[in-house]
């Protein structure tokens, strides 16, 4: 095996959890996608981004050249949004690899392979550009199979790297419309993505249209630890100053008093009523969830200052995504 492929096939496998092997999937003995390849509707709430994931009508056939890159809603013939059976309908041979994969068959018998979520196409990519079809293109001008890869991030632009992969790595570019891959040798993967949706757990993401769900005490307890330590707030605890230390915490139904320690002392849990003015206490104002994402909101009135952390629910678990604190 070439050393370009190695890299390819570890750069596939961490578009999936990370440390997480991919098992190739048997392909499926009919190559027809039927109306069955569309999402139950059921299973797409009304209100989530897939739901609005609705691709514009392209009427007729379509021929798998030109593969015009269409940040955020197109590679080719192919459309963010669509089906299978849409597809299919189109004149396009696609063959159903899984529930969540599929592939089109390109000039030279290449592939444009995609990515499912309940039956809508929410990614689109080709494996290795140096061996596409020579009518790659990108706004109205052609991209070469042998170009650099610093070269086509220029002509895409905007492009910053992504969070690093196992054996290779993405640069998400044009506001996360397209990213490219690469990794070991010289292949350059390229994707188009719906711009609001995230590289890893898209499809749960993607479903989720913010219904409220119920977090476990030590799930919260572990937002209100992990908020505590946010660099963007430490700046504002001042534990040296006279009745800072120990860390005072409101008492509040959002979530259980525990064992907590800042600043090398215990957390000391007060009432509302001993949370007066020109003294140093810390509040939680708000704690919410959806199936993806909670955020918890907090003040700090003593230095003036208001802030949320947000949490992603990735790989099964709660994971600290970004802070922010501002000053009244």
């Amino acid at each position: 095996m070439r050393w370009h492929s190695l890299g390819l096939l570890l750069l596939l496998a961490a578009c999936s959890k990370p440390e997480t092997p991919i098992v190739a999937a048997p392909v499926a003995p009919t190559a027809t996608p039927s109306a069955s390849s569309a999402p139950s509707p059921s299973a797409v709430p009304s209100a989530s981004p897939l739901a609005k994931l609705v691709p514009a009508p392209r009427p007729g056939p379509r021929n798998p050249c030109p593969l015009t890159i269409e940040p955020g809603v197109a590679f080719g013939p192919v459309q963010l949004g669509e089906t299978l059976a849409d597809l299919a309908a189109a004149g396009l041979t696609v063959k159903k690899v899984s529930d969540t994969h599929a592939e089109i068959t390109l000039t030279g018998g290449e592939t444009l392979k995609v990515t499912l979520c309940e039956g809508k196409i929410i990614d689109i990519w080709i494996d290795d550009l140096r061996k596409a079809p020579a009518c790659v293109a990108f706004a109205g001008t052609k991209i070469a199979p042998t170009i650099d890869r610093l070269d086509l991030e220029k002509a895409l632009g905007g492009c910053t790297a992504a969070p690093p992969r196992i054996g290779g790595a993405f640069e998400r570019c044009v506001d996360g419309g397209v990213y490219v891959g690469h990794g070991l040798g010289t292949f350059l993967q390229i994707r188009v993505r719906p711009k609001s949706f995230p590289f890893d757990d898209a499809c749960e993401i993607a479903k989720d249209d913010g219904s409220p769900v119920t977090l476990t005490e030590p799930q919260k307890q572990k937002m209100l630890e992990t908020t505590l330590l946010m660099k963007e707030l430490s700046a504002y605890f001042h534990p040296k100053v006279p009745g800072r230390d120990p860390l005072r915490i409101v008492k509040t139904p959002l979530l259980s008093e525990h064992d907590l320690m800042m600043f090398g002392s215990n957390v000391a849990w007060i009432e509302e009523k001993e949370a007066k003015a020109g003294t140093a206490f810390f509040r939680i104002t708000a704690l919410v969830a959806s199936k993806t994402k909670a955020t918890l909101s907090f003040e700090y009135p003593i230095e003036g200052v208001r802030g949320t952390a947000t949490f992603s629910h990735r790989f099964s678990e709660w994971r600290y995504e970004s802070g922010e604190v501002h000053e009244k």
